[in-house]
């Protein structure tokens, strides 16, 4: 058993024990007067997802901007190899390639606001059971990359 493969069987256990402890708190919490509760938790839940999906879908587009930067990088390089003398042009693609971490270190915080907005939007009694599903999640789906390179998430 290789490093990898012993970070993502530690991730995925350690995902689905948390994502458990955070159901069976969640649902032990559950107050008496659940219908009530219920809606407002399914409405909330439902702006969530919608949240979320939000976010994977920025994630997902960070992502493909990303492939895409490496390959422009990679072709930048190229060119900047065949071509000496080009100092202040390969300056200028630097700065410009900071700018665009700058900006994509923005959306990655964008992100993260958003996924605590979720956790705000819950019932003050359900927030660390949902803090705790969504870390699960995200344990789990690391080890699902860490495993095939490819994240069920």
């Amino acid at each position: 058993m290789d490093h990898a493969e012993l970070v993502a069987w530690v991730c995925v256990l350690v995902g689905v024990l948390v994502l458990g402890v955070g159901c069976v708190i969640g649902l032990r919490n559950v107050p008496a007067d659940a219908d009530r509760e219920l809606r407002t938790a399914r409405a909330s839940l439902a702006t969530a997802t919608g949240e979320i999906a939000a976010v994977q879908e920025q994630v997902s587009r960070m992502r493909s901007i990303v492939a895409a930067r490496r390959q422009l990088a990679a072709d930048e390089v190229a060119a900047i190899e065949e071509i000496d003398g080009r100092a202040v042009e390969s300056t200028a693609v630097v700065e410009e390639a900071a700018q665009r971490a700058s900006a994509s270190a923005e959306t990655a915080s964008s992100a993260i606001e958003q996924v605590g907005s979720v956790i705000s939007s819950l019932p003050e009694r359900l927030r660390f059971a949902g803090l705790l599903v969504l870390v699960g999640t995200v344990l789990i789906s690391v080890g699902t990359v860490q495993f095939g390179g490819t994240s069920l998430f």
